[in-house]
């Protein structure tokens, strides 16, 4: 059986994992809405905004943000709330 601080261990471990942020092309949301999302919620300077936002669109998707799930979370549900198509991708 194992004990409180190896389950707490691995617990910590777990939530380190690094995850990734995609967006998606909706074809829905112009450019420059995207972009402006991307910088006030992602922290993205507007160049890189502006080059994730073509390369959704182009592409289909792009990786936006890699971090911890808690740091995720938030973005993410503030970029859903702006009507923002993104998912969640672990590694």
């Amino acid at each position: 059986m194992k004990n409180n601080g190896q389950e707490f261990e691995k617990f910590l471990r777990k939530r380190e994992i690094k995850h990734r942020l995609i967006l998606h092309n909706d074809d829905l949301n112009p450019v420059l809405d995207v972009v402006t999302h991307l910088v006030y919620y992602a922290k993205h300077d507007p160049l890189q905004a502006e080059q994730c936002a073509i390369l959704a669109e182009a592409k289909g998707s792009c990786p936006i943000f890699t971090g911890i799930m808690d740091n995720i979370l938030l973005i993410k549900d503030n970029l859903t709330k702006n009507g923002l198509k993104v998912t969640i991708d672990s590694y």
